[in-house]
């Protein structure tokens, strides 16, 4: 989770600052993650919902999730010409 604490921030301007920097930083670790074979995914959410759920009292900014998937990554086909995902299982009604 990446916080910040909104007092500290000079207005909206900070505000945007905060999630720039967050959005940098995840970035950051999801190419970290990519380079040892990993994946990652950076995640926005209700704040003030996630804040309460999580109990910090900082603003949270982004959530990024680092991790293994379920299945290997397929490479995608040309522009124009997505490649068809055959091992995805179909979701349950």
């Amino acid at each position: 989770m990446h916080s910040a604490d909104l007092g500290m921030l000079a207005g909206e301007r900070g505000y945007r600052s905060a999630q720039l920097e967050a959005g940098i930083v995840s970035g950051r670790l999801q190419l970290a993650a990519f380079a040892l074979g990993r994946g990652g995914s950076g995640m926005s959410f209700i704040d003030d919902v996630t804040e309460q759920v999580v109990g910090i009292s900082d603003a949270i900014m982004l959530a990024t999730v680092i991790g293994t998937a379920d299945y290997p990554g397929t490479a995608g086909g040309p522009p124009g010409q997505p490649r068809k995902l055959s091992r995805l299982r179909r979701p349950r009604d």
